[in-house]
Order: C-alpha cells, then structure tokens, then sequence
C-alpha cells in the first residue's frame, strides 16, 4: 500500500506496525492527507493459534468493523484536506462484505482500496 502510495506522488508521514496502535498510514501530497486503516488476510500474531491461517467470515466482518470505525473517527476530525480509507486483501471475502456497504461508505466519503501482493486496486 505503501509504495502504491508513494507511486502517487505521496510522501509517507507516518506508518504503524502490526503490533501499534492508530491510523496504519498517514500520507501527505501538497496540501492533501491521506489516513489509512489496513487490515490483512491472516493473523499477524505469531503465538495465535490461527496464525497465517486465512481469516473465516465472522473475523473479515469483525476487522472490517474495527477499520469502519477507524475511518469514521478519521472523518470526526473534519478536517477537508484529508482522506479517510480503508486497505483490505484483494479476496472475494473481503469483497463480499464491503460490497454490502459500499453505498454508505461512499456517501461518507471512505475510500477503499484492495491490496494483493502484486497490485492495489483503488475500489472506490
């Protein structure tokens, strides 16, 4: 996502890793900021019992969820000059849940990318 970002003219301000808190990515390019919530394909922690396994529906609805919110708290700021988005894994899970809230989160102005290894795709 990084460099897909950076490919755009970005530059990154700010980035979190799996283990930290807050916004993944905070981007800026000119006068624009972009704050991005990423979520992955498989737990990250190592010592999980379900680590890099894929997740099942019930845990893509729930990180989902979590990166909903975090957009949403994103836009709390009303700040115009920022972007609020959501990265999640280019799979027909993920794309299945947000497909049944792209209607809002376009109205909200929530952009969602979906990452692969090998490309983002700006979804809307």
């Amino acid at each position: 996502m990084m460099n897909y970002l950076i490919n755009q003219g970005y530059t990154i301000e700010r980035y979190a890793t799996t283990t930290q808190t807050g916004i993944d990515i905070e981007a800026f390019r000119a006068k624009q900021k972009i704050c991005i919530e990423a979520k992955g394909a498989t737990s990250s922690m190592e010592d999980s019992a379900r680590y890099g396994m894929p997740f099942n529906d019930n845990q893509v609805k729930n990180h989902i969820g979590k990166a909903v919110v975090a957009a949403l708290k994103v836009l709390n700021q009303d700040d115009k000059h920022t972007i609020s988005a959501i990265a999640l894994p280019d799979n027909s899970m993920h794309k299945k849940q947000i497909d049944q809230i792209q209607r809002p989160l376009k109205q909200l102005g929530i952009k969602v990318f979906l990452v692969s290894k090998d490309s983002v795709l700006d979804y809307f």
